[in-house]
């Protein structure tokens, strides 16, 4: 049985590398390996054109007319993803790939950042996959994964010889039915990694339809966030937290299924996702300030839909239901029904402790690329598959939004 094992690390260039040159500053005191690609410095510590978008993907593959006839190009960072798929798990694929390859699209970098979804081949239906939730069962269902894509992985959309040659820089994903382990939804094999899987076809009947539509997005943009390297909460000190509300984030579980909008009166989940766009306020919950309330960019608060949507966040209240609210206006944190003057305490992120959450971090400048080259998804970092979305989760979003569907919201005052 093959395990993940640690491997060298992948790349990471800036999300925000410039594209209009053949050179890019790197970041001080931070050294470069593209993964298997070998980087050479020029004068007063540049990269070279060798790979000069940070991608990952050599030049010398990226300038050949067959990669530039399947959509690729040398100056703009791509993402190629493969994912194979049992019938009835992913209804709408040309959807499901419209909107994933839309968020990468709005990438806050000079031409966005391409993301190239194929769809390929059905595999045989199962109703259980695997079983992550025990020890042995985590390791067999890896195994599997990787004996999936030792079978099923073309490498789409290239053929031949130059599907060989890409290889090493497409991400690997399956839709799946279920994963056990408590109704995980889905599982990226390593942070960073290059194979995950997506099991949200479990909660038919049990997800509203749209909603239901919209988790085979955002789940899939969540694995794919673990693969390039990003976590649920972001910055430190609780990278892994899931429930930060000031992470708006797919990587949060807050966001993961759809984001939050308001529309009219109410607020409401809708086919929408992003990674961070911007570092966050710091929030402590035995500090919180209700006068501030959690505090954004306001720029980032405004979606990228013809009607600019405005963007809620949602938070804990210790009656074990999430709030919708208003960024950067005044916020009952402890949820009694005032805002108070000073500072309140306060679980707000549903860990059961009162700590700081630290600030939501920008997830674009953090992406690692380069994460497809590590083969068998070796990872130094490998998160507990019971940490990931499960059905007590997917519980809380089915009553959140029958709760934010029913319940009329108000603008506050600024703080």
């Amino acid at each position: 049985m093959r395990r993940p094992a640690e491997a060298a690390g992948p790349v990471r260039p800036s999300a925000r590398m410039p594209v209009a040159r053949r050179t890019a500053p790197l970041r001080p005191g931070r050294g470069l390996r593209l993964g298997l690609l070998a980087v050479s410095l020029g004068a007063a510590g540049t990269l070279t054109a060798q790979d000069f978008d940070g991608d990952a993907i050599p030049d010398a593959i990226e300038e050949q007319g067959w990669y530039v006839a399947a959509g690729g190009s040398p100056q703009r960072q791509d993402v190629w993803v493969e994912c194979d798929y049992m019938p009835g798990t992913v209804r709408k694929r040309p959807t499901v790939r419209r909107r994933a390859e839309g968020v990468f699209a709005r990438a806050p970098v000079p031409g966005g950042i391409a993301l190239h979804l194929s769809f390929d081949d059905a595999i045989p239906f199962e109703a259980q996959w695997g079983d992550v939730g025990t020890a042995g069962g985590f390791m067999a269902t890896f195994d599997r994964a990787l004996e999936e894509r030792d079978r099923s992985f073309d490498v789409a959309p290239f053929t031949g010889a130059d599907a060989e040659t890409m290889r090493p820089y497409v991400h690997y994903c399956v839709y799946v039915e279920s994963i056990g382990g408590g109704g995980v939804s889905g599982y990226s094999f390593g942070i960073p990694g290059d194979l995950f899987v997506v099991a949200v076809g479990q909660y038919r009947g049990e997800v509203r339809p749209g909603l239901l539509r919209a988790g085979e997005t955002g789940i899939l943009l969540h694995e794919l966030g673990h693969n390039l390297g990003l976590t649920h909460g972001g910055a430190a000190p609780l990278a892994h937290s899931p429930y930060k509300p000031n992470h708006l984030s797919v990587m949060s579980y807050l966001y993961a299924w759809a984001f939050v909008r308001l529309d009219g009166e109410r607020a409401e989940y809708f086919p929408y996702w992003d990674y961070s766009r911007a570092e966050s306020g710091l929030l402590h919950e035995k500090r919180l300030r209700e006068e501030k309330g959690v505090v954004v960019p306001e720029a980032v608060t405004v979606a990228d839909t013809p009607r600019g949507d405005r963007l809620l966040g949602l938070f804990y209240c210790a009656d074990d239901t999430f709030r919708a609210f208003f960024f950067n206006f005044r916020l009952d944190f402890d949820c009694d029904g005032v805002v108070e003057p000073g500072r309140v305490k306060a679980d707000i992120n549903r860990d059961g402790a009162r700590s700081s959450l630290g600030r939501g971090q920008d997830d674009w400048s953090h992406l690692i690329f380069g994460t497809a080259g590590l083969g068998a998804s070796r990872s130094p970092v490998l998160l507990d598959p019971l940490t990931e979305l499960r059905r007590p989760d997917v519980e809380r979003l089915v009553r959140t939004d029958r709760a934010l569907r029913t319940t009329r919201i108000t603008r506050p005052e600024r703080p």
